[in-house]
């Protein structure tokens, strides 16, 4: 449980920083999609910074952290879980308490991830919708999104993003630990002149960031049109992408991945391993 505490303190510290990026990110991925609509055509594409500055001006720089409150509940439970449980997955998996190699530490971040991602899919469509636009979900706050969610697609809706969801869960645990554990290593072992200690979780976390965007950005992009049109089949939207925007629209939004995703990345094992030395526990 110590383990579950430290991942959902680390992960709400790094939520409450990268929360404006995740906005643009959520906006970048969905326009076009008719999902937005309102004048908005397929291929019109911007983007960070003037997606960013489009938000602010249509609706105010508070905008940027639409989604807030819902965020930090998903980071207490689902970035608690998927990172909690990594570690007692992984000695699980382990035989006979030897060194678990790196296909054993990438199969436990999925089984992690994907866990998570499945038990906390309703939080994570609550916060896409608040973020996506100022018509979704913010009369009566997050209950008031539930209710109506609910009311208007039934409860099996709340789980409609989650298989892109559980995809997207798995990998990116699998590519943060297990990624991070491996880069940690190689920089101790190829680049002892990197100082031991936040230094090397520092570049080890920056080449984290930059794997677990790239292997996660298809099913997140999946994942935002799912939890936006939850009566329409997986299927149907990838269909739909392919036909109108081509392959490339499995990276939309890439960038604005990156910019959130990467600090994220750097955030929350930086935090995780700073939380662990001063409660004298073993580093991640």
């Amino acid at each position: 449980m110590d383990g579950v505490m430290i991942a959902s303190l680390s992960s709400m510290g790094a939520t409450v920083i990268t929360n404006p990026l995740d906005v643009v990110k959520v906006r970048m991925q969905l326009r076009g999609a008719a999902v937005l609509g309102k004048g908005e055509t397929h291929h019109h594409r911007i983007g960070v910074i003037p997606t960013a500055s489009q938000v602010i001006r249509s609706e105010g720089v508070a905008a940027l952290w639409r989604g807030t409150v819902v965020a930090l509940m998903r980071s207490a439970s689902y970035g608690g879980l998927r990172m909690g449980l990594y570690h007692p997955i992984k000695e699980s998996l382990s035989f006979n308490n030897s060194e678990p190699g790196f296909g054993l530490k990438v199969a436990a971040g999925i089984l992690a991830g994907t866990f998570a991602a499945g038990a906390c899919s309703p939080l994570e469509m609550l916060k896409t919708r608040q973020q996506s636009h100022p018509d979704h979900g913010h009369v009566g706050g997050p209950l008031g999104a539930l209710r109506r969610t609910v009311a208007e697609s039934g409860v099996g809706s709340l789980w409609a993003g989650s298989q892109p969801a559980m995809v997207r869960g798995g990998l990116l645990t699998a590519s943060q630990c297990a990624c991070y554990e491996e880069c940690k290593s190689a920089v101790e072992t190829y680049l002892p002149e990197v100082q031991t200690g936040w230094p090397t979780h520092l570049a080890a976390a920056l080449v984290t960031g930059l794997i677990s965007t790239t292997v996660t950005n298809p099913p997140d992009v999946l994942k935002s049109y799912r939890y936006m049109r939850p009566n329409v089949s997986l299927g149907a939207c990838i269909r739909e992408l392919f036909r109108h925007e081509g392959p490339a629209a499995m990276f939309k939004g890439w960038t604005a991945s990156y910019a959130r995703v990467g600090p994220h990345t750097v955030l929350i094992l930086v935090f995780n391993e700073r939380i662990r030395s001063a409660l004298g526990a073993n580093e991640f």
